[in-house]
């Protein structure tokens, strides 16, 4: 309707754009060309037109028949034939989904008796509070990284770190705000300065929003390790030549950093040949030492601005707590 002003625009253009969306989610491809990035926009408007809707990347995504036919029922060209919101809502693929997310029989706040004593009710753990606590010291690019695997996670990887986040997601917007996040801590008997939880925050909160959402979450919570993983760093490598040049250059990395100044520390670990490009061999073995460097990170943090107690002594008091 956009493309061709023939047809009357309403309503079930927008329902034509949460299937091109939920298509790219499903699938991570377009739905009308394998090579969209590379299109000028009259040129996806042409494949938009003329072309069919592709079931190849869902058939090798293996996209469920449910969700697959939502799909084709967001994307019908006939706006007469699309399905409209109230219709996708019944689709049988989205009613069989139900909240997932761990209810809190109690939710005690920082200010019960109890609290430093019931670590029961805790929804993180030791190791993710360092974690989360670690992540402001990282750079740009690692920071990034992260961010890009987090994306691309499946969710049964990241299940403690999804189940976390809905648990501290008390008011159920989908982010978390700072006193959400900070609550979180205390529960799990810690204490946080202001001024560190604020440091903490806009470190998390990478767009700026005020929010933490939940692939910020991730990406400040997943284990290290998982960047040394081969389909990590295919995913990151693939998504950082972004001109599929089969190397990475100076010019992508600023499209992705926005500073010289990081796109030179990267090519300076990550450029072993000297040629100012980084090709796919170097690129693993950035990835690998990456991994390493955080994990050392996580388990020796340089400064966490609260105390963490001693492994297996999490009912001692705080005043038993010793400062990593």
């Amino acid at each position: 309707e956009v493309i061709d002003k023939s047809i009357p625009y309403g309503c079930k253009c927008d329902c034509w754009s949460l299937g091109v969306m939920l298509y790219i989610i499903l699938t991570d491809e377009h739905p009308c060309s394998p090579d969209a990035h590379k299109l000028d926009t009259a040129g996806l408007f042409g494949k938009i037109l003329t072309g069919r809707i592709r079931s190849r990347p869902l058939q090798e995504a293996d996209v469920d028949d449910d969700a697959a036919e939502l799909l084709f029922g967001l994307l019908e060209k006939n706006p007469d034939a699309r399905l409209d919101a109230q219709a996708a809502l019944r689709s049988p693929w989205l009613c069989r989904v139900q909240d997932s997310r761990p209810k809190l029989l109690h939710s005690p706040s920082s200010s019960d008796p109890d609290i430093k004593s019931s670590h029961h009710l805790s929804p993180i753990s030791q190791g993710l509070i360092r974690r989360l606590a670690t992540f402001r010291h990282y750079s740009k690019f690692e920071r990034a990284v992260l961010t890009l695997v987090a994306h691309r996670s499946e969710d049964t990887t990241v299940a403690e770190l999804r189940d976390a986040f809905h648990t501290l997601d008390v008011s159920q917007s989908g982010s978390l705000s700072k006193s959400e996040i900070k609550e979180g801590i205390f529960r799990c008997g810690h204490v946080v300065e202001d001024a560190e939880l604020t440091e903490i925050f806009s470190a998390l909160d990478a767009d700026g929003t005020g929010k933490v959402h939940y692939t910020e979450w991730l990406a400040a919570t997943m284990q290290p390790s998982a960047l040394a993983t081969d389909k990590a760093i295919k995913q990151v490598y693939h998504y950082l030549d972004i001109d599929q040049t089969g190397h990475i250059a100076p010019h992508e990395l600023q499209r992705v950093l926005g500073c010289s100044d990081s796109v030179q520390s990267v090519l300076k670990l990550g450029d072993t040949d000297g040629d100012s490009l980084i090709d796919e061999s170097e690129f693993r073995v950035l990835m690998r030492n990456l991994a390493k460097r955080l994990d050392q990170m996580d388990l020796h943090p340089r400064r966490l601005g609260f105390h963490l107690p001693e492994a297996n002594s999490l009912n001692s008091s705080l005043s038993s707590m010793h400062q990593l």
